[in-house]
C-alpha cells in the first residue's frame, strides 16, 4: 500500500463478523453509490457520494484546491465515472504491487487510452480521471486498516499523478489558457504553455 502515507491502524471491534458479498453488483444505497471489487484475491467495498441535487452526478474534488477554506467539489456523471472505475480495478489487478509506481502507470495507461481514441486529453478529463483513481487509492488505503488519506497528503499525491502524465504526453494534453495579457482562455497544447509554469489542474 502507500507506505510514505499509512498511519496508524484503525481498531477493529472483535465482535465483527464477516459478511457475504457479491462482487461485481454496483447498487445506490443511503446516497451513495456502491460497487463492491476483487483485487488480488481481496474484495475492495467501493463506493463514491452520489450529489444531493442530480442522482446521475457523483462528487468528487475533496483533494483539489481548497476555496473559501473548503475543498473544491466537481460532479462525474454516474455512467462515465462507474466505467473509468471499473477500468482502474481492472487495469490494478495487473499489478503484483499497489504502490505509487503502480498507480503512475495506471493512471498513464489510462490516460494512453483516451488518447488513442480522441488524439488529446483535455484537462478537464485529467482531472477526472485522476480524481477518480484517488477515490480508489484512499479506499484501498481504508481497506487496508489505515485511516483516510488527508486532505495534504491527497493534495501531494495527486500533484504527482498528474506530473507524471503531464511529463509523460506533454503534446496530447490541452488546457485551458490564457497567453496573452487580457486574452481569454484558449485550448492550447501544454507543451506550448511553457511547462507547468502557472499551470494548476482544476
Amino acid at each position: 500500500m502507500l507506505n510514505w502515507f499509512k498511519k496508524n491502524k484503525k481498531e477493529s471491534s472483535p465482535n465483527e463478523k464477516p459478511n457475504k458479498i457479491k462482487v461485481g453488483v454496483s447498487e445506490i444505497v443511503d446516497g451513495f453509490y456502491k460497487k463492491n471489487y476483487a483485487l488480488r484475491g481481496e474484495i475492495i467495498n467501493f463506493k463514491a457520494k452520489i450529489s444531493d441535487y442530480d442522482s446521475t452526478q457523483v462528487e468528487m474534488g475533496q483533494y483539489l484546491v481548497y476555496v473559501n477554506s473548503a475543498p473544491q467539489k466537481t460532479l462525474a456523471p454516474l455512467q462515465y465515472f462507474s466505467e473509468d472505475i471499473d477500468d482502474y480495478f481492472s487495469l490494478l489487478n495487473e499489478y503484483k504491487n499497489l504502490d505509487f509506481q503502480t498507480y503512475m502507470n495506471v493512471i498513464k495507461r489510462k490516460c494512453r487510452k483516451h488518447i488513442d481514441s480522441y488524439n488529446r486529453l483535455i484537462d478537464s478529463d485529467l482531472s477526472g480521471y485522476v480524481q477518480s483513481l484517488m477515490l480508489i487509492i484512499n479506499h484501498l488505503q481504508v481497506s487496508d486498516g489505515f485511516f483516510e488519506l488527508s486532505y495534504e497528503e491527497g493534495k501531494k499525491l495527486r500533484a504527482k499523478l498528474v506530473d507524471s502524465v503531464l511529463n509523460e504526453f506533454p503534446s496530447y494534453i490541452f488546457i485551458y489558457i490564457s497567453m496573452k495579457p487580457l486574452m481569454p482562455p484558449e485550448l492550447t497544447p501544454f507543451n506550448k504553455t511553457g511547462g507547468n509554469k502557472g499551470f494548476q489542474l482544476q
